[in-house]
């Protein structure tokens, strides 16, 4: 039990590669479905601010002035502009070669 299994230096190498190329690609799909749900609820609650008025009802777009469309659009975009700086980047480190893992937790000493 303490042994464990015998591998090759080439298999160890071909495992680490394999597994790091699929947790890049699970990471980066996840990280692309996130800015998705992201985009998608930025632009419901922009939605949601601009066309209806404070008591949740629609507004009348006809006894608006266009000028007051305008501001209320600056208004309602300012207030989802504050959300962007935090999703604009996200670096992820995948060089997995050069980490140091230590020792496996749970293994006999």
């Amino acid at each position: 039990m303490k042994t464990g299994f015998n591998s090759q230096v080439y298999e160890d190498e071909q495992f680490v590669d394999h597994f790091e190329a699929d947790v890049k690609s699970y990471t980066t799909s996840y990280i692309k479905k996130t800015f998705r749900d992201i985009d998608t609820n930025l632009l419901r609650r922009f939605n949601s601010e601009f066309k209806q008025d404070e008591y949740k009802k629609e507004r009348n777009w006809i006894t608006l002035e266009e000028k007051a469309i305008d501001e209320l659009w600056i208004k309602v975009r300012a207030s989802c502009d504050n959300i962007f700086p935090k999703f604009s980047y996200i670096e992820i480190e995948f060089n997995t070669k050069n980490m140091s893992f230590g020792e496996t937790p749970g293994q006999d000493p």
